[in-house]
């Protein structure tokens, strides 16, 4: 399958202008006269990739029309095209199995199929042009898109809203797992990563093994990280006072680091798991339960504080407050005479607790107190608020016993590098126990919140390393095993027929220079070794690019180069296939004020400047020194040393002295002259 040609009437910054995508045709279509023609070119580089697949690339500066292309094609493919072109020519031409076809853009009725063209088309090749029916199953090609961020090109506009279609889920970064989700949601994106990554791991766990060591993950870890849950954040303004002594409380240190914990014990291990571990753990699980229902008590309160008089907020927030503050007045009293790491453990889990059991006295006591106050037909609004958002989940606080009894049978470890971080067995990679882990949290609201807060998570970590772990990679690194298990996941699960055109959409972008440079090779790899994908597609991979390091691995023939919505590819001509990336961000088509950044071009200009006694930011001889000292280009520094000498230096000179140095300088030419005689 190939992508051909596209012409455009009148789009967006595109008029009147037609872009060849393929090494094998030219097409050019006149407008006047309504003609089309098509050339075959001798030049066919279309097997560098193998027989099923064809690579291409659109190159430009943004805003050069690269984004637009992709819209019009893909409104072709949603069956959208007529209408939003009903007054303008749009001519489209693909090829398949050796046949060029052409749908027609004035097609006004809504069918499942474009009639004939109605263009005079001159074929100067040996393929055959279809002017019949087009039929979507039987003749149209699939198409998918990946892109580097999650924005939508087709949000733009109302207009464009609209023109979404059934195909669209399937069309936009690849296969969505979670339908009716918002894909911006970062808790969302993660859960689809997981149950991608699962799969990808189970029809080949050594898969990754072409990457990095630190990819091969092979097992998986639910964490719960408490170390940032203890925020008071959520108290109001005037309410902060009334806290200091709670926020004090869950924020204390024990003045023992973590190293100095495992030596109070003993130095072995197992005495350090059999001594610390349990303490510790329980001393998390009273310390999440006691933030978290301290939480939600006070939200209850300042939620309903407004349906009564302050006498209510008096009785069940103040005197609440006041009581937590006299158990933690008695504990900061006892905790003076504790002199061990454990001793002051146990005392927090016992006040953890004793905040735990003041507050379920009080859930009862406002649960009752609500009930009754709401009774009546009017405040049935409230009642209805009340059962929803905070009768559940604070009803779970009065049973918090089972609750720690529950996490201590999930969380069977702590992280040895963060020892407020929770670990649960570590398990082979299986995507029942995700789902029976995402089924948990759904049913539990606790543990939604810390779910949804990222306080807890599912972790994948190496198979022989465990400091190598998803959560360690780098934000580069995971973009780049994000997108390549998105692309795996994708294309093995679409319906894809035999011919399927995807666009990569500026995919490189967050990706290390390292990865931009095998990013083609690894998709080429997994086509032609046929793994995931279907044996028998063909594919037309066309990237949408600025990075030289893709289009190294692409001849120019295959390569679109656009300039304010034109083809421009006649200035251009170094041959990009192989290569050197400084050759190609060398010519003007890329960077046509150099390679150098900015700010520092500008400081060189005002030390050159300032040597030759021009206006400039430059003002002293000290700061100019300095930043020719900077300077990493050698040539540059050379001749801006040698200006620097000659206006500073030589004006220092005896009349006598600059006699000796001319005579110097005099002698040395008349060096270089001979040698170049």
């Amino acid at each position: 399958m190939e992508l051909v040609y596209l012409w455009v009437e009148e789009y967006k910054n595109i008029k009147r202008q037609g872009f060849n995508f393929s090494s094998r045709f030219r097409c050019e279509y006149n407008y006047e006269i309504n003609q089309l023609t098509i050339k075959e070119k001798t030049n066919e580089v279309n097997s560098l990739f193998g027989k099923r697949l064809n690579i291409s690339a659109i190159v430009g500066e943004n805003g050069s029309g690269k984004s637009t292309i992709i819209e019009l094609v893909s409104f072709f493919r949603f069956e959208r095209i007529q209408r939003l072109f009903k007054d303008k020519q749009i001519v489209l031409i693909y090829c398949i199995n050796e046949k060029l076809f052409i749908p027609n853009s004035k097609t006004t009725a809504f069918s499942h199929q474009f009639e004939p063209t109605n263009i005079e088309i001159i074929n100067h090749t040996s393929y055959e042009v279809n002017d019949e029916l087009i039929h979507l199953e039987k003749d149209l090609f699939d198409i998918t898109m990946f892109s580097s961020d999650l924005s939508n090109i087709t949000d733009q506009s109302l207009n464009h809203e609209s023109l979404k279609s059934d195909h669209y889920e399937s069309f936009y970064n690849g296969y969505n797992v979670l339908y009716g989700k918002d894909i911006r949601d970062e808790k969302i994106i993660e859960k689809e990563f997981n149950a991608k990554y699962m799969y990808v791991h189970s029809k080949n766990q050594n898969f990754f093994d072409f990457l990095e060591e630190k990819f091969l993950f092979s097992n998986m870890v639910i964490e719960l990280d408490l170390s940032k849950k203890s925020d008071f954040s959520f108290v109001s303004k005037e309410d902060k006072k009334y806290f200091e002594d709670i926020d004090s409380l869950f924020f204390e240190s024990s003045g023992i680091d973590y190293f100095q914990e495992i030596e109070i014990y003993d130095s072995s291990e197992e005495r350090y798991i059999d001594t610390f571990e349990p303490i510790q753990k329980e001393y998390l699980f009273y310390k999440l339960l006691a933030h978290s229902c301290i939480k939600e008590y006070y939200s209850l309160i300042k939620n309903f504080s407004r349906d009564f008089e302050d006498k209510f907020k008096l009785i069940f927030l103040d005197e609440v407050i006041s009581d937590l503050n006299k158990e933690i007045e008695v504990f900061v009293k006892v905790s003076k005479d504790l002199t061990t790491f454990m001793e002051k453990k146990i005392a927090k889990i016992a006040i953890y607790n004793k905040i735990l059991i003041i507050l379920n006295m009080k859930i009862k006591l406002i649960d009752e107190f609500l009930l009754n106050k709401f009774e009546s037909r009017e405040k049935a609004g409230l009642l209805d608020e009340y059962k929803k958002y905070y009768r559940k989940k604070l009803k779970y606080f009065r049973r918090y016993k089972m609750y720690i009894s529950i996490l201590g049978k999930i969380f069977v470890s702590i992280d040895i590098n963060n020892k407020e971080k929770l670990l649960s067995e570590i398990f082979e990679i299986d995507s029942s126990i995700i789902k029976k882990y995402y089924l948990y949290i759904n049913r539990n609201k606790l543990m939604y919140e810390n779910d949804s807060y990222g306080y807890l998570y599912i972790n994948f970590t190496h198979k022989d390393n465990f400091t190598y772990s998803y959560r360690n990679l780098s934000t580069g690194e995971k973009s780049f095993l994000k997108f390549l298990v998105n692309f795996i996941y994708t294309v093995n699960n679409l319906a894809y027929s035999y011919n399927s055109l995807v666009f990569f959409d500026e995919v490189e972008c967050s990706l290390h220079p390292k990865w931009q440079r095998k990013i083609l090779f690894i998709l080429q790899d997994i086509i032609n070794n046929k793994l995931f994908v279907k044996s028998k597609t063909k594919w037309h991979f066309i990237f949408l690019t600025h990075s030289p390091f893709i289009l190294s691995d692409i001849p120019k023939a295959n390569v679109l180069f656009l300039k304010n919505g034109t083809e421009f590819d006649k200035e251009f001509e170094v041959e990009t296939f192989g290569a050197n990336i400084h050759s190609l961000l060398s010519h003007g088509f890329f960077m046509d004020e150099g390679l150098m950044g900015k700010f520092a071009k500008d400081k060189i200009n005002s030390v050159y400047n300032f040597l030759i006694g021009e206006e400039s930011t430059v003002k002293s001889k000290e700061e100019a020194k300095n930043i020719i000292g900077l300077i990493g280009e050698p040539l540059i520094k050379k001749q801006l040393e040698k200006l620097f000498n000659e206006t500073f230096i030589e004006n220092t000179l005896t009349v006598e002295e600059e006699i000796l140095h001319l005579e110097e300088k005099l002698k040395n030419l008349k060096k270089i002259k001979n040698d170049s005689n």
